[in-house]
């Protein structure tokens, strides 16, 4: 378990991640990533975003892809933010 402080650099990780995402994600990008990350499958991101199941699926690996280039500067003491393991 993640003690308070933990969940605080965690949450402010993922705050600071969120807001960087918007700089160089496109709004698709942003919004399947983010649906990708709250935990919703594929076929829910399509139904949600009003794109087919391959579309989401492209903008989601897309925004990965960015998002792992990134990530080399990204700072977290060393550890992969809990919700990022899911991307990496």
């Amino acid at each position: 378990d993640l003690d308070p402080e933990q969940m605080l650099i965690g949450n402010e990780s993922r705050k600071e991640l969120m807001e960087s995402m918007k700089t160089y994600l496109s709004d698709g990008e942003m919004e399947c990533i983010r649906l990708y990350i709250e935990g919703h499958s594929l076929t829910e991101i399509a139904a949600r975003t009003g794109r087919s199941e391959k579309s989401a699926d492209n903008a989601v690996q897309r925004a990965k892809k960015k998002i792992a280039k990134k990530r080399r500067s990204f700072v977290n003491f060393g550890r992969t933010p809990v919700f990022l393991k899911k991307i990496a």
